[in-house]
């Protein structure tokens, strides 16, 4: 018995939406791979739903704060991760950098998330520009 499968457009179309912003930051960053794993993690996908959600930046921050205090640097780092997240697509360049500084000190072995720490500390004026071009094209989505 032989039992076909076939895509319907719906499914095609959604899809296609979901593949979108991926290939969209691929356009953005060009052959800079490390960028692109870096803003791969750090962009948020849809942050008019995700903001409210994830909180305000100056209770993330305390938040980190306290865990970094309990030595708990895991959470910590999620927070200021998360701060830094919201800060690089409200497009706060200095206020976004503090808070991947914060991320990177209680990284610890991390060699990964270091790297993302590392790779856009070297340039967060693409970060930015990447950034703003990135939400745009998501805008134009809905």
């Amino acid at each position: 018995m032989k039992l076909f499968h076939r895509n319907h457009p719906e499914t095609v179309l959604i899809q296609k939406q979901l593949d979108q912003p991926t290939s969209r930051l691929r356009d953005l960053v060009g052959k800079d791979q490390k960028m692109y794993e870096a803003l791969g993690t750090f962009l948020l996908a849809y942050p008019e739903r995700q903001i409210g959600q994830l909180g305000e930046v100056s209770s993330l921050l305390a938040k980190g704060d306290r865990a970094r205090a309990n030595g708990n640097n895991l959470a910590a780092r999620a927070d200021y991760e998360t701060s830094a997240k919201i800060e690089i697509y409200k497009q706060n360049r200095e206020s976004a950098r503090s808070c991947i500084i914060s991320a990177d000190e209680v990284s610890g072995n991390d060699k990964q998330h270091h790297e993302f720490h590392e790779t856009m500390l070297a340039d967060m004026d693409a970060v930015m520009r990447i950034s703003k071009a990135y939400q745009s094209f998501g805008k134009s989505m809905n």
